[in-house]
């Protein structure tokens, strides 16, 4: 790892010639990184084989198939045109004076932080970055082909365990705890601080059992781990059981991972000692709470007379809630393929980054 202080002198010594990468040349690296992302997945090969495995040994969460959609979401925001789009709604100066964003990085789902990273760089910052130990194989690996790419952003992505000193401005996420650590070492910069949220999803009964299958994906891809994993549901009049057995069944074999299987069996016998109702669905566990937050392999409902009141709950915990699924909300299916434009806690960051 290199010193902080040595690679600080460095970018200011190469600041001129980071001057002269405009928006255009930005937007350029990222498109072919996401070329190179699309290659690899189509074509498999080697150096994915490797890069999968590597990041499975790191964290067992990152299967194959979360890796491959974390990356293949990524893909969709790296088109030239959806880029450009995405940026001229700014007013972003070529010339802007780079500051140096301090980024303390999730690891929950595959390259979660990775949207943090292309927001700086694409206004023309400096990242400044401590990753997630859970998350460091796939982070490093992007960060290395996004310089082969454009060796210019070399001495701007700075990744380092040392202590963050000399940064301008942060961005942190992390669990409620993390919050009040970041709150008082960097509180007093400009700042963007997470923490916990989830995603909800609202059933009126009406749904098409297409529609059902793909809430499954919004529960159960990544193992329910990402802030935007439905992890409750507001039901309205009755509870279709069976009707979510049939839509689950396609992650049936959830239960074989280990980690999910240990929490499912667990979170199992807890509510059995305690005698608490639930459902078993064969995967997941139902239980009736009004919590947002729900333990791996439990999912959450509340029973709401009507729309009208699941909205007005909605919109008293917007501070809880990431995403809402549903009819009238996102589309069942996409909770976990946000669009480049779509914020982490709805702070605009680019908005944040632009104005420094």
């Amino acid at each position: 790892m290199y010193d902080l202080f040595i690679l600080l002198n460095r970018f200011a010594k190469n600041y001129d010639g980071f001057q002269n990468m405009n928006h255009k040349e930005r937007i350029n690296a990222f498109h072919s990184l996401g070329i190179h992302f699309s290659i690899l997945i189509d074509e498999g090969g080697i150096e994915l084989s490797h890069l999968l495995s590597e990041a499975k040994i790191e964290n067992p969460w990152f299967t194959e198939k979360n890796v491959l959609s974390a990356m293949q979401n990524i893909v969709s925001w790296l088109d030239r045109t959806i880029l450009t789009e995405w940026v001229s709604s700014y007013h972003i100066k070529d010339q802007l004076k780079p500051r140096n964003i301090g980024v303390i990085m999730a690891g929950n789902i595959p390259l979660v932080g990775f949207h943090d990273l292309l927001s700086i760089l694409i206004t023309g910052h400096r990242a400044i970055i401590k990753f997630s130990h859970k998350d460091k194989v796939l982070m490093n690996y992007t960060i290395k082909r996004l310089v082969n790419i454009e060796p210019r952003f070399e001495d701007f992505i700075i990744a380092s365990d040392k202590p963050m000193k000399g940064v301008d401005a942060m961005i942190a996420t992390g669990s409620n705890n993390s919050f009040r650590y970041f709150d008082r070492y960097f509180g007093e910069l400009p700042h963007i601080f997470r923490n916990n949220r989830n995603g909800v999803a609202v059933l009126t009964n009406t749904e098409a059992q297409g529609e059902l299958d793909a809430l499954a994906h919004d529960i159960f891809l990544y193992f329910g781990l990402g802030c935007r994993n439905v992890s409750k549901l507001y039901v309205i009049e009755s509870l279709n059981a069976e009707a979510l057995v049939n839509a689950f069944a396609e992650y049936k074999e959830i239960i074989n991972h280990n980690k999910y299987g240990n929490n499912y069996e667990y979170q199992r016998a807890v509510l059995q000692l305690a005698q608490t109702p639930y459902v078993d669905l064969n995967n997941v566990l139902l239980k009736e709470d009004r919590s947002f937050s729900s333990p791996v392999g439990v999912l959450h409902y509340e029973i709401v007379e009507n729309l009208a009141e699941a909205k007005t709950k909605i919109e008293a915990n917007r501070n809880q809630i990431q995403v809402t699924i549903g009819k009238d909300f996102v589309p069942f299916g996409l909770s976990q393929f946000p669009k480049v434009s779509d914020y982490a806690d709805e702070v605009d960051v680019i908005s944040f980054l632009s104005q420094l």
